[in-house]
């Protein structure tokens, strides 16, 4: 069973993507993954991992020879021993534990005065309950400091609204982090965990290989888990969201 993802999906770009689309992403997720910024388990691992897909994908001789062998069905080449090592979950940022359920969530906290407006985005990879503690505090941070400028009525709004949502998730982020953790699960044979990260993945990003890997035998008797219920955070930020306070 395949599991491997392709360079191009490493990055997150298309098969038909620019020299600059691919240094954009090799960029954007250098910033997300590099262990310098971020604290997950396999920071390095996957820093190595997108390395080695820019070095293919920048140089247009390995990209011509990369896109050869695999349109011809060939697997990427593995480091030795990477075959039978396990991929590392990436935990919630806020109290360290890995949940089926975790997202990239950004909220924001918003300060204004007189002229001056400031959002500022927190938030990262969060389970619910962290996502419904952030969503708490950003809303009654927002609601209570920011609407106190032009700007700022502005920013509150988008804020309530990102709490209300239970954060802002983007897509690209969301779609690599749950196939991962698909993967991770899937690995370490916990396969209702795995089918509904994989599934979650495909409602952010279309992956014909996440099809595909959802149509094998050991997913045939398998289920979703039930998703999260109504936040708390989420319900005070609808409250504040139709009745800002004066």
């Amino acid at each position: 069973m395949q599991t491997n993802f392709s360079y191009y999906e490493i990055l997150g770009v298309s098969q038909t993507a620019t020299l600059d689309e691919i240094k954009a992403a090799y960029r954007a997720a250098m910033l997300k993954y590099h262990p310098d910024v971020n604290t997950a388990p396999n920071a390095q691992r996957l820093t190595e991992i997108i390395n080695e897909a820019y070095g293919v994908l920048s140089d247009p001789a390995t990209r011509r020879s990369y896109d050869t062998s695999t349109a011809a069905g060939a697997a990427r080449p593995e480091p030795a021993g990477e075959a039978e090592s396990l991929w590392d979950f990436f935990t919630c940022d806020g109290c360290g534990k890995v949940d089926v359920h975790s997202r990239c969530a950004t909220f924001f906290k918003v300060f204004s005065i007189i002229f001056y407006s400031q959002a500022k985005p927190v938030g990262g990879v969060l389970c619910p309950e962290c996502r419904s503690r952030v969503a708490t505090s950003s809303a009654i941070f927002s609601a209570f400091l920011g609407p106190w400028a032009l700007w700022g009525i502005v920013f509150t709004l988008r804020s309530l609204f990102a709490s209300l949502r239970g954060g802002e998730l983007p897509r690209q982020q969301n779609a690599q982090l749950l196939r991962h953790q698909g993967i991770a699960f899937l690995q370490r044979g916990f396969i209702n965990e795995a089918r509904t990260a994989l599934v979650a993945s495909l409602r952010f990003e279309r992956n014909p290989q996440v099809v595909d890997l959802l149509n094998e035998d050991v997913f045939r008797v398998s289920t979703v888990l039930p998703g999260p219920s109504w936040s708390k955070g989420q319900t005070l930020a609808a409250f504040l969201f139709a009745v800002p306070p004066s």
